[in-house]
Protein backbone atom coordinates (compact mmCIF):
# COMPACT_ATOMS: atom_id res chain seq x y z
CA UNK A 1 0.00 0.00 0.00
CA UNK A 2 1.36 3.44 -0.93
CA UNK A 3 2.34 5.77 1.88
CA UNK A 4 0.57 9.12 2.12
CA UNK A 5 3.94 10.82 1.55
CA UNK A 6 4.02 9.29 -1.94
CA UNK A 7 0.51 10.41 -2.83
CA UNK A 8 0.17 14.10 -1.91
CA UNK A 9 2.27 17.25 -2.00
CA UNK A 10 1.64 18.17 1.63
CA UNK A 11 1.59 14.93 3.65
CA UNK A 12 2.08 16.62 7.04
CA UNK A 13 -0.85 18.94 6.39
CA UNK A 14 -2.93 16.00 5.18
CA UNK A 15 -2.17 14.05 8.37
CA UNK A 16 -3.19 17.03 10.53
CA UNK A 17 -6.47 17.42 8.67
CA UNK A 18 -7.29 13.71 8.96
CA UNK A 19 -6.62 13.83 12.71
CA UNK A 20 -8.85 16.89 13.04
CA UNK A 21 -11.66 15.14 11.19
CA UNK A 22 -11.28 12.00 13.31
CA UNK A 23 -11.41 14.11 16.48
CA UNK A 24 -14.60 15.75 15.22
CA UNK A 25 -16.34 12.45 14.47
CA UNK A 26 -15.22 10.86 17.71
CA UNK A 27 -16.58 13.73 19.80
CA UNK A 28 -19.90 13.63 17.95
CA UNK A 29 -20.22 9.92 18.65
CA UNK A 30 -19.48 10.51 22.34
CA UNK A 31 -21.98 13.36 22.32
CA UNK A 32 -24.75 11.14 20.99
CA UNK A 33 -24.09 8.55 23.69
CA UNK A 34 -24.11 11.30 26.32
CA UNK A 35 -27.42 12.72 25.13
CA UNK A 36 -29.05 9.33 25.63
CA UNK A 37 -28.16 9.50 29.34
CA UNK A 38 -29.27 13.07 30.08
CA UNK A 39 -32.63 13.58 31.74
CA UNK A 40 -33.44 17.26 31.28
CA UNK A 41 -33.63 19.69 28.37
CA UNK A 42 -31.23 21.98 30.22
CA UNK A 43 -28.60 19.26 30.44
CA UNK A 44 -28.99 18.47 26.76
CA UNK A 45 -28.68 22.16 25.82
CA UNK A 46 -25.50 22.48 27.87
CA UNK A 47 -24.04 19.41 26.16
CA UNK A 48 -24.97 20.75 22.72
CA UNK A 49 -23.34 24.06 23.51
CA UNK A 50 -20.12 22.39 24.66
CA UNK A 51 -20.01 20.44 21.41
CA UNK A 52 -20.54 23.64 19.42
CA UNK A 53 -17.79 25.42 21.37
CA UNK A 54 -15.36 22.60 20.63
CA UNK A 55 -16.39 22.73 16.97
CA UNK A 56 -15.37 26.42 16.99
CA UNK A 57 -11.93 25.45 18.26
CA UNK A 58 -11.57 22.88 15.49
CA UNK A 59 -12.78 25.40 12.93
CA UNK A 60 -10.05 27.86 13.89
CA UNK A 61 -7.46 25.11 13.71
CA UNK A 62 -8.85 24.06 10.33
CA UNK A 63 -8.44 27.58 8.93
CA UNK A 64 -4.90 27.79 10.25
CA UNK A 65 -3.93 24.47 8.66
CA UNK A 66 -5.62 25.21 5.33
CA UNK A 67 -3.93 28.63 5.14
CA UNK A 68 -0.55 26.90 4.83
CA UNK A 69 -1.36 25.32 1.44
CA UNK A 70 -2.47 26.83 -1.87
CA UNK A 71 -5.81 24.99 -1.95
CA UNK A 72 -7.65 21.92 -0.65
CA UNK A 73 -7.04 19.69 -3.64
CA UNK A 74 -6.61 15.96 -4.11
CA UNK A 75 -3.07 16.44 -5.31
CA UNK A 76 -2.23 18.58 -2.29
CA UNK A 77 -3.82 16.59 0.55
CA UNK A 78 -5.72 13.60 -0.87
CA UNK A 79 -9.25 12.26 -0.49
CA UNK A 80 -9.37 11.49 3.23
CA UNK A 81 -7.99 14.88 4.24
CA UNK A 82 -10.41 16.59 1.86
CA UNK A 83 -13.30 14.71 3.47
CA UNK A 84 -12.06 15.80 6.89
CA UNK A 85 -12.03 19.43 5.81
CA UNK A 86 -15.65 19.19 4.71
CA UNK A 87 -16.82 17.41 7.86
CA UNK A 88 -15.16 19.93 10.18
CA UNK A 89 -16.48 22.84 8.12
CA UNK A 90 -20.05 21.47 8.15
CA UNK A 91 -19.94 21.33 11.94
CA UNK A 92 -18.52 24.83 12.38
CA UNK A 93 -20.28 28.06 11.42
CA UNK A 94 -21.39 29.92 8.33
CA UNK A 95 -18.24 31.95 7.61
CA UNK A 96 -16.04 28.85 7.70
CA UNK A 97 -18.43 26.89 5.48
CA UNK A 98 -18.42 29.71 2.93
CA UNK A 99 -14.62 29.97 3.01
CA UNK A 100 -14.10 26.26 2.45
CA UNK A 101 -16.80 26.10 -0.22
CA UNK A 102 -15.16 28.95 -2.12
CA UNK A 103 -11.82 27.12 -1.86
CA UNK A 104 -13.32 23.93 -3.31
CA UNK A 105 -15.40 25.62 -6.01
CA UNK A 106 -12.47 27.72 -7.24
CA UNK A 107 -10.48 24.53 -7.75
CA UNK A 108 -13.47 22.78 -9.32
CA UNK A 109 -13.85 25.54 -11.90
CA UNK A 110 -10.21 25.23 -12.98
CA UNK A 111 -9.69 21.49 -12.56
CA UNK A 112 -12.74 19.42 -11.54
CA UNK A 113 -10.61 16.27 -11.38
CA UNK A 114 -8.41 17.67 -8.60
CA UNK A 115 -11.09 18.31 -5.99
CA UNK A 116 -13.27 16.10 -3.80
CA UNK A 117 -16.39 17.22 -5.64
CA UNK A 118 -18.79 15.16 -3.51
CA UNK A 119 -18.16 17.60 -0.66
CA UNK A 120 -19.48 20.62 -2.54
CA UNK A 121 -23.23 19.77 -2.47
CA UNK A 122 -23.59 19.38 1.34
CA UNK A 123 -21.75 22.66 1.91
CA UNK A 124 -23.84 24.50 -0.64
CA UNK A 125 -27.05 23.05 0.74
CA UNK A 126 -26.31 23.86 4.37
CA UNK A 127 -25.27 27.40 3.52
CA UNK A 128 -28.45 27.87 1.48
CA UNK A 129 -30.65 26.64 4.31
CA UNK A 130 -28.89 28.86 6.86
CA UNK A 131 -29.56 31.80 4.53
CA UNK A 132 -33.27 30.80 4.38
CA UNK A 133 -33.02 29.54 0.81
CA UNK A 134 -33.99 26.19 -0.67
CA UNK A 135 -31.31 23.55 -1.00
CA UNK A 136 -30.23 22.29 -4.40
CA UNK A 137 -28.96 18.75 -3.83
CA UNK A 138 -31.24 17.33 -1.14
CA UNK A 139 -28.45 16.56 1.32
CA UNK A 140 -30.25 17.90 4.41
CA UNK A 141 -33.06 16.09 6.18
CA UNK A 142 -34.71 16.90 9.49
CA UNK A 143 -36.70 14.88 12.01
CA UNK A 144 -40.19 16.15 12.77
CA UNK A 145 -42.02 16.00 16.08
CA UNK A 146 -43.51 12.70 14.97
CA UNK A 147 -39.99 11.25 14.83
CA UNK A 148 -40.06 10.84 11.06
CA UNK A 149 -37.50 12.42 8.74
CA UNK A 150 -38.52 14.96 6.15
CA UNK A 151 -36.56 16.57 3.34
CA UNK A 152 -35.93 20.29 3.66
CA UNK A 153 -37.34 21.74 0.39
CA UNK A 154 -35.23 21.43 -2.74
CA UNK A 155 -35.25 24.03 -5.51
CA UNK A 156 -36.43 22.33 -8.71
CA UNK A 157 -36.84 18.87 -7.19
CA UNK A 158 -37.26 17.29 -10.65
CA UNK A 159 -33.59 18.10 -11.34
CA UNK A 160 -32.17 17.10 -7.96
CA UNK A 161 -30.74 13.74 -8.98
CA UNK A 162 -29.27 15.13 -12.21
CA UNK A 163 -27.63 17.88 -10.16
CA UNK A 164 -26.27 15.33 -7.70
CA UNK A 165 -24.88 13.16 -10.49
CA UNK A 166 -22.70 16.04 -11.72
CA UNK A 167 -20.89 15.88 -8.37
CA UNK A 168 -20.66 12.12 -8.13
CA UNK A 169 -23.59 11.61 -5.75
CA UNK A 170 -26.21 8.88 -6.01
CA UNK A 171 -29.93 9.76 -6.16
CA UNK A 172 -31.58 11.04 -2.98
CA UNK A 173 -32.76 8.23 -0.73
CA UNK A 174 -34.84 8.37 2.42
CA UNK A 175 -32.69 8.14 5.57
CA UNK A 176 -33.49 5.56 8.21
CA UNK A 177 -31.56 7.22 11.04
CA UNK A 178 -30.42 10.82 11.49
CA UNK A 179 -28.72 10.47 14.86
CA UNK A 180 -25.46 12.24 15.61
CA UNK A 181 -22.21 10.44 15.00
CA UNK A 182 -23.24 7.87 12.45
CA UNK A 183 -20.12 6.35 10.95
CA UNK A 184 -21.82 6.18 7.57
CA UNK A 185 -24.76 8.21 6.32
CA UNK A 186 -27.63 5.79 6.88
CA UNK A 187 -29.72 5.52 3.73
CA UNK A 188 -33.06 3.85 3.37
CA UNK A 189 -34.11 1.59 0.53
CA UNK A 190 -36.56 3.97 -1.13
CA UNK A 191 -35.80 6.93 -3.35
CA UNK A 192 -36.96 10.29 -2.03
CA UNK A 193 -39.96 11.89 -3.70
CA UNK A 194 -41.26 15.43 -3.83
CA UNK A 195 -43.81 14.43 -1.18
CA UNK A 196 -40.97 13.86 1.32
CA UNK A 197 -40.38 17.62 1.39
CA UNK A 198 -41.80 20.18 3.77
CA UNK A 199 -40.59 23.57 5.00
CA UNK A 200 -39.14 23.86 8.46
CA UNK A 201 -41.22 25.66 11.04
CA UNK A 202 -39.72 28.79 12.61
CA UNK A 203 -38.85 26.77 15.70
CA UNK A 204 -37.20 24.03 13.64
CA UNK A 205 -35.15 26.58 11.73
CA UNK A 206 -34.02 28.20 14.98
CA UNK A 207 -32.91 24.80 16.28
CA UNK A 208 -31.17 23.98 13.01
CA UNK A 209 -29.33 27.30 12.74
CA UNK A 210 -28.58 28.40 16.29
CA UNK A 211 -25.00 27.08 16.41
CA UNK A 212 -24.10 27.77 12.78
CA UNK A 213 -24.81 31.42 11.98
CA UNK A 214 -22.02 33.11 13.94
CA UNK A 215 -18.69 32.26 15.49
CA UNK A 216 -19.90 33.65 18.82
CA UNK A 217 -22.45 31.44 20.53
CA UNK A 218 -24.97 34.09 21.56
CA UNK A 219 -27.72 31.59 22.27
Amino acid sequence: MADINDLVRFPIVAAKLITLGNDDQEEIRRHQLLLSTLKTKSEQTDADRRLACNARVRAKELLQIVSTIPAVTLSNVGVEASKAVIVVALHSYLDVMQYILNNLETTYEHNPHDVYRQGIPPLRDRISILLSRQQEFGTNWMVGQNGRPYLIPVRNFDMVNANRKKYGLDPVRRPVDLSYGAKKYPLGKGLATAQDQRPMTDHEYDEYAKYYLHEELNV
